[in-house]
């Protein structure tokens, strides 16, 4: 048995409410920021895995989606694809050279988010299938285009598509 370190008095608490608002953030051009970041490290590979928050448009504020771009990577071309990443991500937060990811906290950026390629979704790495046996499929959010301060003004927020639909549970 684990000790919750206190007593917790259940009818102190709202638990009628339950849930969150986890509606996907639809695609379109967002004012974000990062909010978190953390380097993950695994023999050869490095990466950098940063939190950014929606700041515009208001009604989305405060949702969030990651940014993960690998900084050292035994793949050469994985490498340049990661390093060039972080590169656009500085760039667009007018940092010149960046040397680690808390740089980036804070500093408002405007960026594209568009859906990923669809894939089978997985739980604990068995491919997931619905009740007629076809595979369930999901794709996660993606920052595709960020605009840079230095080639003019930058487009407002705008929505431009709608998130896909989510698989069930």
């Amino acid at each position: 048995m684990a000790s919750l370190g206190q007593r917790i008095d259940a009818q102190s608490f709202d638990t009628d409410k339950q849930g969150g608002d986890f509606t996907p953030l639809p695609e379109g051009i967002f004012r974000m920021e990062v909010t978190e970041s953390e380097v993950k490290e695994d023999g050869e590979k490095v990466q950098a895995v940063f939190k950014i928050s929606v700041i515009e448009p208001e009604e989305y504020k405060d949702k969030w989606i990651y940014f993960k771009a690998w900084v050292q990577h035994p793949t050469p071309q994985a490498q340049s694809i990661g390093q060039t990443d972080i590169a656009r991500l500085a760039r667009a937060c007018e940092i010149p050279q960046p040397e680690n990811t808390e740089e980036f906290h804070l500093i408002p950026f405007v960026g594209e988010v568009k859906y990923g390629k669809p894939f089978q979704k997985k739980t604990n790495g068995v491919p997931q299938v619905d009740s007629n046996g076809a595979p369930v499929m999901t794709s996660f959010p993606e920052i595709k285009k960020f605009f840079y301060p230095d080639q003019g003004d930058l487009p407002g927020p705008q929505i431009t598509g709608d998130a896909p639909a989510r698989p069930a549970p």
